[in-house]
């Protein structure tokens, strides 16, 4: 992939973190087919209503975007996920996705990862590319 679409992707995936109302980090998410864009996500407090309390708590960007797509019944599997994670400051975070989003990226056959890894980092390393999801996984899981 050329770094000017590489940095698009990352770019677009800035814009949706700057949306995110969770307090200290925001990550955006961008989901993407070769130079297709299939869905974008942005982590945010989610409700959880029981009959005497609401709970809040942040559902991340990448299960988000994952969500998002499914729902609109777009197929995952071969495609490429770009993560952000921006301070209060704006500046750059490692993004890389937790066991969990990990797991879940795996499970829709998402077949490369994307992420930010530090604003002091020179650009051509601040991405991160995890080849192959699948084995890193298989490794933690």
């Amino acid at each position: 992939m050329n770094q000017k679409r590489l940095q698009w992707f990352f770019d677009l995936a800035k814009a949706q973190a700057r949306r995110s109302d969770v307090k200290y980090f925001h990550h955006g998410a961008v989901l993407a087919r070769k130079s297709k864009i299939i869905e974008t996500g942005f982590n945010h407090y989610v409700s959880n209503h029981d009959s005497c309390y609401i709970e809040y708590s942040a559902l991340h960007a990448e299960r988000d975007v994952i969500e998002k797509a499914l729902k609109r019944g777009c197929a995952l599997r071969g495609a490429t996920i770009y993560v952000v994670r921006v301070n209060k400051r704006g500046q750059l975070r490692n993004s890389k996705p937790c066991q969990e989003c990990a797991k879940l990226i795996l499970e829709h056959g998402i077949r490369r990862v994307f992420y930010s890894i530090s604003e002091t980092d020179a650009l051509k390393q601040e991405i991160v590319s995890l080849e192959d999801v699948p084995r890193v996984c298989k490794d933690k899981y």
